[in-house]
């Protein structure tokens, strides 16, 4: 079997009111993820 990769990069510019926000394990950061896999995986079949 070859099993095949694919990396999908998500970016959130985060600005403002100088909160650090980490992205390891960020709820926001998770949510656009699956969002982004939700509506690419059908294009990947």
């Amino acid at each position: 079997d070859s099993w095949v990769h694919y990396i999908l990069d998500v970016i959130d510019l985060k600005y403002g009111k100088g909160v650090r926000v980490s992205a390891e394990h960020n709820t926001q950061m998770m949510l656009y993820a699956l969002g982004a896999l939700e509506l690419f995986d059908l294009l990947y079949d």
